[in-house]
């Protein structure tokens, strides 16, 4: 089964990204993300965490370092489901695991505006966890996860 994703510039470069549903206690909405073998952590940002009202923990998780230089403070969120659509049109549902909300208990400007640009990834955790092999072809811009 292939599951295919859109090769879209951002973040100074091409990446393959998805358009997925996402559910949460008491909420769902649409997101789009993109796959990063170099993130080992699944990471949801703080403005679609905000804007989709999904809950996370009220105690920070853990801090991730590397994006555009900065630590930035990850609260563990609480996910139902993640739905994809392979390539027939029908629902995957692949397994959720751990995911991450972006948040920075810090007040200075820089890291808001850091913290506040941080895209949502799916990171190799995501990738080990479903088994997924992610086949990414930047030259003729054609990327799909497969089974």
């Amino acid at each position: 089964m292939k599951i295919p994703l859109k090769v879209e510039e951002s973040v100074g470069g091409i990446k393959p990204f998805i358009y997925f549903t996402i559910k949460a206690p008491h909420t769902f909405g649409y997101m789009r993300a993109f796959f990063d073998t170099g993130s080992p952590d699944t990471l949801i940002s703080q403005t679609d965490a905000s804007k989709l009202k999904i809950p996370h923990s009220a105690s920070k998780s853990k801090s991730i370092y590397g994006i555009s230089g900065n630590s930035i403070d990850c609260f563990e969120a609480r996910i139902s489901a993640i739905i994809f659509k392979d390539e027939k049109g029908n629902s995957v549902k692949p397994i959720v695991g751990k995911a991450y909300v972006t948040k920075s208990l810090k007040k200075s400007k820089r890291t808001q505006q850091v913290v506040s640009g941080t895209p949502n990834i799916f990171g190799v955790d995501f990738l080990a966890i479903n088994k997924y092999k992610l086949i990414f072809d930047p030259a003729n811009r054609e990327a799909y996860l497969e089974v």
